[in-house]
Order: structure tokens, then sequence, then C-alpha cells
């Protein structure tokens, strides 16, 4: 008799195990495939402009660097907002907040957000333009690009925000 329970008991747990490896293995199957049903995430830029004519008729920028010495990323964003600045025809120069010139018009400042994921990559660029005299913002735009086949570097990017905050300002279109 107690061969025979035994053998019940084993072919009870025979059957429970199974059914937690058909369990578990439904659910892994439920999480690969509700993956890809929900699709890459597009790139987000946008783009607001404040004072649209006060910075249309601006010349001279000044894009603020926080740190003295910027790491190479850093300096890639920097690079690019001065040469898509620059490309417009506005004059360009860059420094520390303390540092600004005083013929200054209108203030950049420009951060962006780095990720590591097997190298390093641009994840959201944010860029405040400012009234060098009052302060006031005049425009803001920010992108932001998750999904590995929308990213981009500082060079593609700074351009695409100040594309979204111009709106007519003649900034990020050529003249």
């Amino acid at each position: 008799m107690k061969s025979r329970s035994s053998k019940s008991n084993i072919l009870n747990m025979e059957s429970i195990s199974s059914r937690f490896i058909c369990l578990g293995a439904g659910f892994m199957a439920f999480l690969l495939l509700s993956g890809c049903a929900v699709g890459p995430t597009r790139p987000e830029v946008e783009g607001t402009l404040v004072n649209g004519p006060a910075l249309h008729r601006m010349k001279k920028f000044y894009v603020e660097v926080e740190d003295a010495a910027p790491n190479e990323r850093n300096a890639r964003t920097i690079k690019a907002v001065q040469l898509a600045l620059s490309a417009q025809g506005h004059a360009v120069s860059t420094g520390p907040k303390a540092s600004m010139p005083s013929g200054t018009e209108c203030r950049v400042v420009a951060n962006d957000h780095w990720f590591w994921d097997l190298g390093w990559y641009l994840l959201k660029l944010d860029i405040n333009l400012y009234d060098a005299r009052s302060g006031a913002l005049l425009g803001s735009g920010s992108s932001r690009r998750v999904e590995p086949m929308y990213r981009k570097g500082p060079e593609f990017m700074v351009p695409e925000v100040f594309q979204a905050i111009n709106s007519g300002s003649g900034l990020g279109k050529k003249q």
C-alpha cells in the first residue's frame, strides 16, 4: 500500500511541477511578445518661442559653459551649439556665466543628458535662450531620443532643437 501511495505522490508532484513549468514558459512568452507590440518610441522634439521678435533682432550670442574644463561629450554639445548659431550669421562666444562679455544680447544654456549603452549617446538635449540683459526667457526646446534606431549626436540634435524653437524667429533657418 505504501508503494502505491508514494507512486501517486510522485505522479502528483510531476503534474504540479509540469504545470509550473508551463505557466512560467507562458509568462515568459507573454513578456517577450508584449514588448514587440508596443513598438519603438519616436524622437520627442519640442520648442517654445516666448519672444520671437526680440530673439530675431539679436546677433551676439553667448553659450554658457558650466564647467571650466567640460568633458569630451559636453564639449561636443557646446561646439555643436556654437556651429549652429554661427552658421546663421550670429557672433558666438562661450565660457562661464561670470565671463559673459558686456555686449552679449542672448545667453544660451544647453543641458545635455548622456547615457551609457555599449557606448555613450546623447539621450536628451535641452536648450534655453535668455535675454542677456534682463534674464527673461526668450525660447526653449528639447530633443529626446531613446530608441537605438533614432539615436543621434549633438551635431544633429542641436539644429533640430533650434528648428523647433525658431517658429519664424530666423534661428535655425538659413536666411
